[in-house]
C-alpha cells in the first residue's frame, strides 16, 4: 500500500480492520460452507486474522488452492501485495491416502499485474505462526524444541551479561535469570499439555538455573524463591484459559468454539480435555457439566506457597 496511516499510529488497528473487513465478507460470501457446525452459530473459519497476518483454512487441497486464488485476486483489486515467499502451507491430520491422492496437485496461483505469472507456494511439515510452531498433529514437540531452544539462547545473553557485572548479588541474578531465561515458558505452557514436554522443559530449565547454583540446593532455591514446577504452571495455565473462555462475549468466536467442543463428551488429549483434567488437579471442578467457577475459589485458604503463587497469578 503506498497510501495509509503509519505503523504503530493510534488510529492504524482500526483503518486496518475497516479495510480488510471486505476481504472476509467477500470471501464468507464465496464460501460460506468453511464453517463449523451448527449452523445457527455461524461460525466462519475460511480465515483467521491477527493484525497484518492471515490465515485461510479450507476442507480440501482443490478448496484452498481457489480460496488463495480468490485472495490474490482481491488483493490485486486492492492494491496490495501477497508475499509468496512467507505464505507456506501445511496439511493437518492428513491421512496416507489423502496425501497419496493429491500427489499431483501443485500450490500454484496466478497473478495478472504487473504481467500474468504464476506463483507457487512451499508446503512445509511445520511451520512458526504468531510464534506458535504448527505441526501436522498439533503434538507441539517442535514448539517444544523451540523453547528449549530459546532457554539456551537466553542464558547465553545472560552470561554475556554477568561480564560486566562485579560481585552480582543472588536476587539481582535471579531477577535476570527470569527476564532472560524464564520469560520464555509462562505464556507458551496452555500449549505443552503433554506431561513429557513438561519434564523436558523442567529438566532445560534447571539446568539454565544452575550455572551458578550447585545442582543440590536447586530444590532449596525454588521452595525459598516460590518458583513452582512447571506442571503446576501448565495446570494453571490451562485453568486461566477456562476461565477466559467463560468470561468472553457470547458472540466472540472462542466463546462459541468453546460452548461447541464442551458440549460434547472431551476427546483424549484435546483441549477441552486438558483443561478438564487441570481443574480437577486443582481441585476447582468435580464434573465437566459444572463449568461455573465463582470467586470464592480465589478467596479459599491455600494450603502451601505453591497455591499462594498461583493465587496470585490467577
Amino acid at each position: 500500500m503506498e497510501k495509509g496511516l503509519p505503523e504503530g499510529g493510534r488510529l492504524s488497528p482500526l483503518e486496518w480492520c475497516l479495510y480488510i473487513a471486505d476481504l472476509v465478507n467477500n470471501l464468507q460470501r464465496y464460501f460460506p460452507h468453511i464453517s463449523l457446525p451448527p449452523p445457527q452459530h455461524l461460525i466462519f473459519m475460511a480465515i483467521i486474522l491477527f493484525m497484518d497476518d492471515l490465515c485461510l483454512i479450507a476442507h480440501s487441497p482443490q478448496g484452498l488452492l481457489r480460496l488463495i486464488q480468490h485472495t490474490q485476486n482481491w488483493y490485486e483489486r486492492n492494491r496490495c501485495l501477497l508475499s509468496f515467499s512467507k505464505s507456506k502451507v501445511l496439511a493437518f491430520f492428513e491421512t496416507p491416502s489423502q496425501n497419496h491422492s493429491r500427489s499431483h496437485l501443485t500450490w500454484r496461483v496466478m497473478t495478472h499485474f504487473p504481467t500474468p505469472t504464476y506463483n507457487t507456494f512451499n508446503e512445509v511439515n511445520f511451520f512458526c505462526y504468531i510464534g506458535v510452531m504448527l505441526d501436522p498433529t498439533l503434538s507441539f514437540h517442535n514448539h517444544c524444541i523451540m523453547l528449549i531452544s530459546r532457554i539456551w539462547t537466553g542464558l547465553a545473553s545472560l552470561r554475556d551479561r554477568l561480564q560486566s557485572v562485579r560481585s552480582p548479588s543472588a536476587t539481582l541474578l535471579f531477577r535476570l535469570w527470569q527476564g532472560r531465561v524464564e520469560v520464555h515458558l509462562p505464556s507458551h505452557l496452555a500449549l505443552l499439555s503433554q506431561p513429557a514436554q513438561t519434564t523436558r522443559l523442567q529438566s532445560a530449565l534447571d539446568l539454565s538455573l544452575s550455572f551458578r547454583v550447585p545442582p543440590t540446593s536447586l530444590t532449596l532455591l525454588k521452595l525459598d524463591l516460590e518458583l513452582p514446577p512447571l506442571d503446576l504452571l501448565t495446570q494453571a495455565a490451562l485453568a486461566r484459559v477456562h476461565c477466559h473462555l467463560q468470561v468472553l462475549p457470547p458472540d466472540h468466536l472462542a466463546h462459541q468454539l468453546f460452548l461447541l467442543r464442551t458440549s460434547y463428551p472431551p476427546r483424549p488429549h484435546s483441549l477441552e480435555d486438558t483443561m478438564r483434567h487441570a481443574l480437577l488437579a486443582l481441585g476447582w471442578l468435580h464434573d465437566w457439566d459444572d463449568c461455573s467457577l465463582s470467586l470464592a475459589i480465589h478467596r479459599r485458604s491455600p494450603p502451601h506457597r505453591w497455591d499462594r503463587t498461583y493465587s496470585r497469578s490467577l
